[in-house]
C-alpha cells in the first residue's frame, strides 16, 4: 500500500467504531505528504477486539506507524503483534486517549520497531485542541518487543519505550530489548507504578525519567547483523534464556515456539539452532477450510502424541483428540476472529506448529 491517504484526513488503514477486525499481512509505506493525516494503521474511537499483526509499516512521512487511540469512546482489546515498523517520521507504535475515552487492555508484543524519528513504543498524553480533561489509559502490556535505533532518524530524538501520561495505569513492561535508541526506557509520568522486569537495556539511558526495572540486563543484545536489519540473536546474546516466562507469548516473531531453551528469550525473536530441532513437514497437519468461520477439520498423520490449539497471545483454547482416522471437526462459531496456532508433538518427539485464521 503506497501513497494511501495522500494528505487525506484519516489513515492508510483505519479501524473506527468497529469490532472483531483483523489487519494483517500488509506492507504500508510512503504515505505521501502526510501533513493532515496518513498514519499507517489506526484502531480507534470505540473499536474493540482488533488484531493488527504481521504488517510491515515503513517510510511514513510526518506520521507514526501503528496507533491505538480511544478519542472520546471506550476502546479496548487491541492486540498489536508481529509487525515491523521502521523509518516513520514520528514514533513506531503509540497508544493514547486524545479526547477522554478510556482505552484499555492493549497488548503490544513480538514487534520489531527500529529507526523511527521519535519513540519506538509510546504511551502518550496528546489531546484534541482545547480538550482539558483526563486521558485514561489502563492495562497495557508491552512484551517481547525489539526497539532499536529509534530517535536517530530524520533529526529526531526519543526513547525505545516511553510513557508520558499522568492518567495511564497498570502498565506491564517485560522481556523487551531497548538498544541503541537515543535513550532506552523512560517513564515521565503515569498513575502509580509500572511493573518492569527482565528487559535488556543497552546504550544511553541517562535522560529524564529513564529507568531499567527489575532484573535488567545491560549488555549488547548481539544481533546477527544490524547493517541488514537482522535482529535475530547470535548464540552469545545475553538475551537468550533471560526473559520471564509468565505472561510471555508462546510464539515469537516468526511463529516459532517459546521457550526453546531453559527460559524465554528477551526480544521479538526466540533463539534456536534449526539443525537441532526435529521439525515435521508442514503437510503433517491439514486444516480445512483456512480461513475458517463456523467449523474446521483437522487431519493429522499418525502417530500423534498431543495437539493443542492456542490463540495469538498464547492462551490455550482447546486440546484436540483425534479419532482412529486422525480427523476431527471443531466448531468455531463462538471463537473470536484472529490468528490461531496448532502445536503438537508426535510419539518420537518431533514437533510442529501450524497456523490458521478464524474469520468474521
Amino acid at each position: 500500500m503506497e501513497l494511501a491517504c495522500n494528505d487525506g484526513e484519516q489513515e492508510c488503514i483505519t479501524i473506527s467504531q468497529s469490532s472483531f477486525c483483523n489487519v494483517f499481512d500488509n506492507e504500508i509505506h510512503h504515505n505521501g505528504q502526510g501533513t493532515n493525516g496518513g498514519e499507517g494503521v489506526d484502531a480507534k474511537q470505540g473499536s474493540h477486539d482488533v488484531n493488527i499483526y504481521q504488517n510491515n509499516v515503513h517510510h511514513l512521512n510526518n506520521r507514526l506507524g501503528i496507533y491505538a487511540d480511544a478519542w472520546d469512546v471506550h476502546t479496548y482489546n487491541i492486540n498489536i503483534y508481529n509487525n515491523k515498523v521502521h523509518h516513520c517520521s514520528e514514533s513506531g507504535i503509540a497508544i493514547a486517549s486524545e479526547n477522554g475515552g478510556l482505552i484499555e487492555n492493549v497488548k503490544v508484543y513480538n514487534n520489531i520497531i527500529y529507526t523511527n524519528k521519535y519513540g519506538g513504543i509510546e504511551i502518550g498524553a496528546w489531546s484534541d485542541i482545547g480538550f482539558q480533561g483526563a486521558k485514561p489509559i489502563s492495562d497495557i502490556k508491552l512484551i517481547n518487543n525489539t526497539c532499536f535505533n529509534n530517535g536517530n532518524y530524520a533529526g529526531g530524538w526519543g526513547f525505545g519505550i516511553y510513557i508520558d501520561n499522568p492518567d495511564a495505569s497498570n502498565i506491564f513492561i517485560q522481556n523487551n530489548i531497548c538498544s541503541d535508541n537515543s535513550a532506552q526506557l523512560s517513564i515521565q509520568q503515569m498513575n502509580g507504578n509500572a511493573i518492569i522486569e527482565n528487559n535488556l537495556i543497552y546504550g544511553n539511558n541517562t535522560a529524564s525519567g529513564t529507568l531499567s526495572g527489575n532484573n535488567a540486563f545491560f549488555q549488547s543484545p548481539q544481533f546477527v547483523d544490524i547493517s541488514t536489519d537482522d535482529f535475530h540473536l547470535q548464540s552469545n546474546s545475553p538475551a537468550i534464556d533471560n526473559g520471564a516466562v509468565l505472561g510471555s507469548p508462546i510464539f515469537d516473531f516468526e511463529n516459532n515456539t517459546r521457550p526453546f531453551g531453559t527460559s524465554v528469550d528477551i526480544g521479538a525473536y526466540e533463539y534456536s539452532t534449526p539443525t537441532n530441532i526435529p521439525i515435521l513437514p508442514s503437510n503433517y497437519v491439514q486444516i480445512f477450510p483456512n480461513p475458517a468461520k463456523d467449523w474446521l477439520q483437522i487431519s493429522v498423520e499418525i502417530p500423534i502424541k498431543k495437539l493443542a490449539i492456542y490463540n495469538a497471545v498464547g492462551e490455550l483454547i482447546q486440546i484436540v483428540k483425534t479419532n482412529t482416522n486422525q480427523q476431527v471437526i471443531i466448531h468455531t462459531q463462538d471463537w473470536k476472529s484472529g490468528l490461531y496456532f496448532i502445536k503438537g508433538t508426535n510419539l518420537k518427539g518431533n514437533k510442529f506448529v501450524k497456523k490458521f485464521i478464524i474469520g468474521d
